[in-house]
């Protein structure tokens, strides 16, 4: 009590010593000056800007090592015939290999069944487990997901599938998959259905846990007895098909349905399809109700959602009806595509309980005769049905639909018509248990396309989605025994491991390589599409080449389309490659450039290999080799391996702590390797690293050892990168403690991250949005608002600029990039932006508010009521209405081609620009940062002037609270907020329908695979590792940052910054008093043991390099195997483990290791004094309720006095106001900060 009294008695005699500060004083607010925020407030804050970047950075020396220690590369022309040659060589050696495997399969099952056939003794055969009756298995990375990989499993229930026939076939299976890491699944299957699967599965099952059978199967189906074909489905949903005939409850209509779905299931991207649903009346999908689908998966999907919409069976069943529509469907695909129409077999399925209710008999095949007519008497009719009480006169009926080439048709009711009306179809009539697989199999009952062992060939299939693996293809061939086919033997491939060198392409800067589908024209892989490991929807959708390049023109086009195997170039001009796509900057978008085409048709497939060389990636620079004794010190990202062994490469131990689950080299860099840099990507991302591959890629990068993981090509490359980037951490270091992290990636696939971290292997920084938008940017600091650093689960700001040589532009374009080394960063805290600004610029009077916009609309700081992520027309609509109707803001039109989607975006695109209005509320300043893809903005105060409703606001902005558009691909200048709508796709032609707008491809996040098991994940540090300060750059809240006695809150417009003495490390038998972090929810907080030298201890993070401890790496503790994706965090470090520990000490300002009060025992608290804990709690209700009444007071009084001021000038920081007003906006932002993701819609 007697220390407050002394507070309150100094609080009052302040305040009686300065009576002025309760006289009114009456001032003009503040006016905005344009000029002085044009060539002031933005040139100061420019200055500040780069003047930061620079220093903690430091582009220029990197700069200046990096060409150093390329001064005497050898220049080298491009070769775009050889570079062509190199990439299809080695996907064509991929798919010889897979046509191996699938050859030696054949081979291996077709010498058994001849040599048991000649009586060559059998062997045992171990019962296999049935596909649909097993337990998952283990996790296996090449099929990112569980699976049995022991042995395969069969497809039905007997467990004597191939009897003892084919018992090497099942020993091939397992062979081929560990000799050939290209093939992800293997299947035989007999022409009767039953087949055998390795790995062992259930993706050969449905929902329902019963197994699908290969026949209906594209992979089967095609190989041996289909033909390009124009199908309608007919099928009938009249009341009669509404009878209950199987378990559960099944109907007609449910076997119906069960049909046409597997039906579809047979298809190929080479038919045509659509469906007819008919009683009384026909229906058919709207989508495309004129005409056929092309028979893709996105399209047959379509159809299966038709299915489960159309009507619950009811009304009559008028065949006339339902076959009237069909041929309709027949004749406009005819007439809109004539000679690919006859290049296809046309048929017609009906499917129906066989109770007709209509009785006109001479309509239906007058109906019959009159469309084959039309249809050149061309289209084979399958006609099936139920055997349950059939009567005569349907039978009939339903025999002479299917048998049209028999004389005197139909011969019902004396009605005949001149033979052939058409050719002879099919007529079933099945149990309701085997209606499904008899119509589905439909294809059986017409001559196939002949099948020769001499001739056969494999044959390739695809691309289809895998729920797991992404996209994926099949290579199939037919298996013979006594010469009639037997079988057919099926491998599964992943298209990203195929085509490695298309996806990971990297010559020049803007160059780049695709694939397309020859027939119809669809690319399958292009740098504008998501590649294809990361498909996940279960329809794709593929563009057609006019689409992705639509600068193209119709005969170049052709020429792509009509590829044959022999080489061919063409020139052309095509808009900027993988360096400037995605980036949103609508200038970029129109300038296409001079390209040269090389393409060729793949051996053996119908793909095409495109090649597309820029002119202006004329020359690469080629390494001279290196010495292979360097002793670089370059260690691996992987720090949970290295960190603790006794190798070399690896930082010191002292520097090495615990955060987050997550090893932290404090003050030293170290290396994460793009995928695309391993000679299998693929497997790389998607299996566990063991210590040997490990301990081998980090000798690599020390001293450039000979290793088999890295791409021969890019060896030399990595070594002068990492030779020039070797002295970065003496730049960094100086300049730790003012930022989170530093980063330096190369368009080669190396990135040094400071201070070193482990990544998963899935993180790509070439795939990175901060990445891409800096290439397309190069002449500017970039700033983004994103998510990279492991100290905050919050966005944070990356500033990046390109280190590059560029080429200079009309100045009203970005300029284009010659050369590019790479792209450094640094990650600092919105917060820490927004203090720059107030801190450069007029910004912290109290008459006006400023606010950063990026060169999308998106605010980049906070300020008062105003949080970083939301778009300019979500937080000032009247202001974004106004730009965009002046053209300071365009919209901007991105197509995610890969989706499907349309998404709106803005690219503002004024220098400077101002509006001065009698309300003040409608004035603003807003200018370009030039240097920067920044804009400052410079509002009145919205609070001060009550802005809020308080002026004529007529704009039209739609701010919608959910993502989808209000009106999809507006041409006008409508205002409405980022989102996106599905894009106008004609599933009849498989084309996008932009109705004549120009768009671009959106950037597409890179996705992060999140069912990898904890133990492919980096582990987490053991308990003997000390554990690392919280940076305290990362606390974005004041009562955060001053929980921690290492860290302050300061400054005019106060950040949380380290204190000078914060960096030593104390020795290890004593641990910093660091206050008890909070806890996620599902995660022990535990505190490191006092004794030990294995004991944890506190380091902190990005500090000078801290005194030799002699703490022991090698003996380590326990490590937790549970282990989640990169951990971030808000707030505080957190040490995860299996048991608690004892509790930490704290260190109190007289040097006295006491125990935390947070960690003391409960006994201990209980017998504090109570006489103590009550005064002291009166005293604090005391002390608040004088303070707010002062305080209260105080502000009033000053409000009041500087109401009216006229010079903002007047107003000096460090007065009284001053303080009060930066202590009131940084609550009020602490308050607002948001967690609402940026938005990337470029």
């Amino acid at each position: 009590m007697n220390r407050c009294s002394n507070v309150c008695s100094l609080v009052t005699i302040i305040l009686l010593f300065d009576p002025s500060i309760f006289q009114n004083v009456k001032s003009d607010p503040v006016k905005m000056e344009p000029d002085e925020i044009k060539n002031k407030w933005i040139v100061d804050f420019k200055s500040r800007v780069e003047t930061f970047a620079e220093k903690v950075l430091n582009i220029t020396e990197i700069k200046k090592q990096l060409n150093n220690n390329r001064k005497n590369d050898e220049v080298k022309l491009i070769d775009e015939m050889a570079e062509f040659d190199r990439i299809y060589s080695r996907v064509l050696l991929r798919l010889s290999t897979v046509h191996s495997v699938v050859l030696n399969l054949k081979s291996v099952i077709e010498k058994e069944l001849d040599d048991q056939e000649h009586g060559t003794p059998s062997k045992a055969l171990v019962p296999l487990p049935v596909c649909c009756d097993i337990n998952q298995g283990q996790y296996e990375g090449r099929l990112r997901q569980k699976v049995d990989i022991t042995r395969p499993c069969v497809g039905t229930r007997t467990g004597d599938l191939f009897r003892t026939d084919v018992w090497a076939s099942l020993q091939r299976l397992q062979h081929n998959y560990v000799d050939t890491p290209t093939v992800l699944w293997q299947y035989f299957s007999t022409v009767n259905g039953n087949f055998i699967q390795y790995p062992t599965s259930n993706r050969h099952c449905d929902d329902q846990g019963r197994l699908i059978s290969p026949l209906t199967q594209e992979w089967f189906v095609d190989k041996l007895f289909m033909e390009m074909k124009n199908l309608v489905i007919v099928y009938d949903v009249g009341a009669s098909a509404d009878v209950i005939v199987g378990p559960g409850n099944m109907t007609l209509n449910m076997y119906i349905q069960e049909a046409v779905l597997r039906i579809l299931d047979t298809l190929s991207p080479d038919d045509h399809v659509n469906v007819v649903a008919f009683n009384s009346t026909a229906y058919v999908p709207a989508q495309c109700d004129v005409r056929l689908f092309v028979a893709n998966q996105v399209n047959c999907d379509k159809i299966r959602r038709f299915l489960s919409t159309t009507k619950v069976p009811a009304g009559g069943s008028d065949y006339t009806s339902g076959l009237l529509k069909a041929y309709e469907l027949l004749i406009t695909e005819k007439q809109n595509s004539p000679e690919k129409f006859e290049e296809r077999s046309s048929q017609l399925i009906l499917l129906t309980p066989g109770k007709p209710t209509n009785s006109g008999t001479e309509k239906l095949f007058t109906t019959i005769s009159n469309k084959q007519k039309e249809l050149d008497r061309k289209v084979f009719h399958f006609v099936y049905t139920f055997d349950d009480s059939l009567d005569d006169s349907a039978n009939k009926i339903l025999s002479s639909i299917a048998h049209q080439d028999v004389p005197g048709w139909p011969g019902i009711n004396n009605l005949t018509f001149m033979p052939p009306v058409g050719p002879r179809g099919d007529y079933h009539k099945y149990n309701a248990t085997s209606f499904v697989q008899g119509a589905a199999t439909f294809y059986r009952q017409i001559g196939s396309r002949p099948v020769t062992k001499p001739v056969s060939s494999v044959t390739v299939l695809g691309p289809k989605p895998d729920p797991h693996s992404g996209l994926i293809m099949t290579s199939t061939i037919p298996v013979f025994h006594n010469n009639t086919v037997y079988g057919v033997a099926a491998v599964d491939t992943s298209l990203s491991t195929i085509f490695a060198e298309i996806l990971n392409f990297d010559i020049g800067v803007h160059s780049y390589a695709f694939l397309m589908e020859k027939q119809h024209g669809q690319v399958l892989l292009h740098p504008k599409l998501r590649p294809p490991d990361e498909v996940q929807q279960e329809s794709p959708v593929f563009p057609h080449l006019s689409v992705v390049e639509p600068t193209l023109n119709n005969v170049q086009i052709f020429n792509l389309t009509h590829a044959a195997q022999e080489k061919r170039q063409l020139r052309a001009q095509v808009t900027m490659g993988r360096s400037s796509y995605k980036s949103g900057i609508l200038q970029d978008n129109s300038t296409p450039q001079n390209v040269t085409l090389v393409y060729s048709k793949i051996h053996g497939t119908r793909f095409v290999l495109v090649l597309v060389k820029f002119d202006l990636d004329s020359d690469i620079l080629v390494p001279q080799h290196l010495a292979q004794d360097l002793k670089l010190h370059a260690p691996y990202h992987r720090l949970d391996m290295i960190a603790q062994s006794p190798v070399h490469n690896k930082p010191q131990d002292d520097y090495v702590c615990s955060y987050e689950d997550s090893f932290i080299a404090t003050q030293e860099s170290v290396i994460k390797l793009s995928p695309a840099v391993f000679v299998n990507p693929e497997q790389y991302k998607y299996s566990k690293e063991n210590v040997m591959q490990i301990l081998e890629v980090n000798s690599f990068l020390e001293h450039s050892k000979d290793t088999s993981k890295i791409r021969l090509e890019i060896k030399e490359e990595i070594e002068h990168i990492l030779k020039s980037t070797n002295e970065i951490d003496n730049l960094w270091r100086p300049t730790a403690k003012q930022v989170l992290e530093r980063f330096f990636g190369t368009p080669t696939g190396v990135l040094r991250i400071f201070p070193g971290m482990p990544f998963p292997n899935t993180y790509d920084h070439l795939r990175q949005f901060w990445f891409r938008r800096s290439v397309a940017l190069s002449h500017q600091f970039v700033f983004t608002s994103g998510l990279f650093s492991h100290f905050s689960k919050n966005k944070m700001v990356l500033i990046t600029k390109a280190v590059s040589e560029n080429i200079e532009s009309d100045g009203k374009r970005s300029p284009l990039v010659k050369q590019l080394q790479g792209v450094a960063g640094v990650v600092i805290s919105h917060r820490q932006l927004t203090a720059m600004l107030y801190q450069t610029s007029g910004c912290g009077g109290p008459d006006v508010e400023c606010h950063l916009l990026d060169n999308n609309g998106f605010l980049m700081t906070s300020a008062g009521s105003v949080r970083t992520s939301r778009h300019i027309i979500q937080q000032f609509p009247w202001l974004a209405d106004h730009l965009i109707h002046t053209g300071k803001m365009q919209p901007f039109w991105c197509t995610s081609l890969s989706e499907g989607q349309h998404r709106l975006s803005y690219s503002v695109t004024l220098t400077f620009d101002q509006r001065t209005h009698p309300n003040k509320c409608e004035s603003y300043v807003i200018g370009s940062i030039t240097g920067t893809n920044l804009f400052l903005l410079v509002l009145y105060n919205r609070t001060k002037f009550v802005c809020e409703g308080n002026f004529n606001d007529t704009n039209t902005c739609v701010v919608r609270g959910n993502i989808l558009c209000n009106k999809c691909l507006n041409s006008d200048l409508a205002c409405e907020s980022p989102c996106q709508c599905l894009a106008d796709f004609d599933q009849c032609s498989n084309h996008y329908s932009l109705h004549g707008l120009h768009t671009t491809a959106c950037y597409n996040d890179p996705l992060i695979d999140d069912h990898l098991p904890p133990s492919f994940l980096p582990t987490p540090p053991g308990n003997n590792v000390k554990n690392c300060s919280v940076p305290c750059v990362s606390l974005e809240d004041k009562d955060e940052c001053l929980r921690f006695p290492h860290c302050q809150w300061q400054g005019d417009y106060p950040t949380c910054i380290w204190k000078n003495n914060s960096d030593i490390v104390l020795p290890a038998s004593t641990t910093t008093g660091v206050p008890e972090p909070p806890r996620k929810p599902g995660t022990k907080q535990t505190t490191a043991s006092l004794s030990g030298p294995n004991s944890p201890q506190t380091v902190p993070v990005n500090s000078p390099p801290p005194k030799k401890t002699t703490y022991n790496p090698l003996s380590s503790g326990s490590v937790t195997t549970k282990r989640p994706a990169v951990s971030h965090s808000s707030t505080l470090s957190e040490i995860v483990t299996s048991e608690p520990l004892p509790a930490t000490s704290t260190i109190d300002p007289a040097h006295q290791a006491t125990p935390s009060r947070g960690n003391m025992p409960e006994r201990n608290r209980k017998t504090e004094s109570t006489d103590d804990r009550t005064g002291l709690v009166i005293g604090l209700i005391i002390t608040a309720i004088v303070v707010i009444l002062i305080a209260g007071l105080v502000i009033y009084k000053i409000r009041k006095r500087f109401k009216y001021q006229s010079d903002a000038n007047n107003t000096r920081k460090g007065s009284i106001f001053d303080g009060v007003f930066f202590k009131r906006t940084s609550e009020r932002a602490e308050l607002t900060q948001s967690s609402r993701p940026y938005q990337h819609i470029m």
